[in-house]
């Protein structure tokens, strides 16, 4: 089940992209619940919503939970949103963005600012902390190897489930551990490149502004966390 969509195609910003600039659809699913309450998921998406305008990319935005999927976790929803994305989008790049995470600076062009770390033959770009990969925020090319590759992670989820704290985290980590030579086909970035954390730093990782993606990855304090993003979001969004 895929639902509310939402696509932004243009914008009133006359951002000059070379013609061989390759195509992007940002993908970012809210949930709604205790975490993220409609005001949140509101930000996010406008936010991501004009990023998407003023670089005319595609914006697929959901905020309902996939059919079947209800006796698993809802992070698992990401990897079937990627998937559909890839499998119906005619995208050449798909940015998937947990709810939790921003643009902060809308002056980067994506592909301008990864373009040295942008390969086809790559299952994925992302950034890693502590705990390894963070998968709150990464790109993956739209190729035929990639799409098996986020196929083989969603399978797992009714296995991997209750056994995991990480659910797409512990999927990947499971694919490697069988396939080890999959490393070698994932850009790993600096994460000041596209995934800095607001509220919890980690070695090195804090947001600060004018970085091109900020993510709130685990925030517990709900009120602050609520509060903290809207502060950001007011500072950096465009109306």
């Amino acid at each position: 089940m895929v639902a509310d969509y939402l696509f932004g195609r243009s914008g009133n910003h006359s951002t000059a992209v070379d013609i061989a600039t390759p195509s992007l659809a940002v993908v970012s699913a809210c949930i709604p619940g205790e975490r993220f309450p409609p005001e949140y998921i509101n930000m996010s998406h406008t936010n991501k919503l004009r990023y998407c305008e003023r670089y005319h990319a595609k914006c697929i935005l959901p905020t309902a939970r996939v059919g079947g999927n209800s006796k698993v976790h809802k992070k698992w929803d990401k990897l079937h949103y990627i998937k559909h994305t890839l499998d119906t989008q005619k995208v050449d790049w798909v940015l998937w963005m947990d709810c939790d995470a921003a643009f902060t600076n809308y002056e980067i062009h994506w592909y301008t600012h990864l373009k040295t770390h942008l390969n086809t033959s790559q299952l994925m770009v992302v950034a890693t902390d502590n705990g390894g990969i963070n998968l709150g925020v990464f790109l993956v090319p739209n190729t035929q190897v990639s799409r098996t590759f986020i196929e083989d992670m969603y399978k797992q989820r009714f296995t991997i489930d209750k056994k995991f704290f990480h659910k797409d985290q512990s999927a990947l980590k499971q694919l490697i551990k069988r396939k080890p030579s999959i490393v070698s086909s994932i850009e790993i970035v600096p994460s000041k490149l596209m995934n800095t954390y607001l509220d919890n730093s980690d070695a090195g990782n804090a947001w600060v502004p004018n970085d091109w993606i900020m993510h709130q990855v685990f925030c517990n304090d709900l009120k602050n966390c609520l509060a903290n993003f809207t502060r950001v979001m007011k500072m950096v969004t465009p109306p």
